[in-house]
């Protein structure tokens, strides 16, 4: 229908530490946002790469050559390997920028939630129940 726009919701996640990341993911936000209006965005969510350990021997099996665990991944309480903090935070910071950047009224939250405060670092949301539930 013209003139007839669905609420949209974005999960950027995994986000994935590589040489080149921020170059490929302010790409993909600049790209995005010239073909969708941000006013339809209801949320995006944000989550960094994090895996549990039995993953990786399955990933390497299948994808021999994947440098995907290249990186500084450690064990969080949870036991899923995950970037260190800094890292998080260095991505985080960044994409919540590069999204504000489009519209700074963008509602926007960690999709792995028990960051430990690191929402309040970037003015991020916090979810008690699905965004889409006021929408739908």
């Amino acid at each position: 229908m013209p003139g007839k726009s669905y609420p949209l919701g974005f999960h950027f996640d995994p986000i994935i530490f590589h040489q080149g990341w921020e170059k490929g993911y302010q790409e993909t936000i600049g790209s995005l946002f010239k073909k969708i209006d941000s006013k339809g965005i209801v949320w995006i969510s944000l989550g960094g790469f994090r895996y549990p350990p039995q993953l990786k021997a399955i990933a390497k099996e299948r994808f021999p050559d994947t440098k995907i665990f290249l990186g500084e991944l450690f064990p969080g309480r949870d036991g899923k390997f995950r970037y260190l903090k800094e890292i998080r935070v260095e991505m985080y910071q960044k994409l919540v920028g590069w999204l504000r950047d489009v519209n700074p009224n963008f509602f926007v939250y960690l999709w792995y939630g028990k960051q430990r405060g690191m929402g309040k670092s970037f003015r991020l949301g916090t979810i008690k129940q699905s965004p889409f539930e006021s929408v739908v």
